[in-house]
């Protein structure tokens, strides 16, 4: 979070984290955070920032959509699919 841009809230986080307050510290993740190192959006939005990367220079970069439960593996290969460039 530090080197991302977000000193100041990795503290709170991790308070609440290390005293089992899960859901409160997934809550305090900044949604910039989220949207700075996470492909997040629609399948087109995800395309075009994964093509970001390739243009700067990520030649391979790794997709790891995380899904649990019935369905997790064919959830997980219909996002990757998804996001293929076109």
């Amino acid at each position: 979070m530090i080197d991302a841009g977000f000193p100041e809230e990795i503290e709170d986080v991790r308070a609440a984290w290390q005293a089992g307050r899960t859901q409160e510290a997934l809550d305090l993740v900044p949604s910039g955070l989220i949207d700075k190192i996470g492909l997040v959006g629609t399948a087109e939005e995800v395309r075009a920032k994964l093509a970001d990367y390739r243009d700067a220079g990520i030649t391979l970069p790794i997709v790891s959509p995380r899904f649990m439960g019935d369905g997790a593996k064919e959830q997980a290969l219909e996002i990757i699919r998804a996001c293929a460039p076109a």
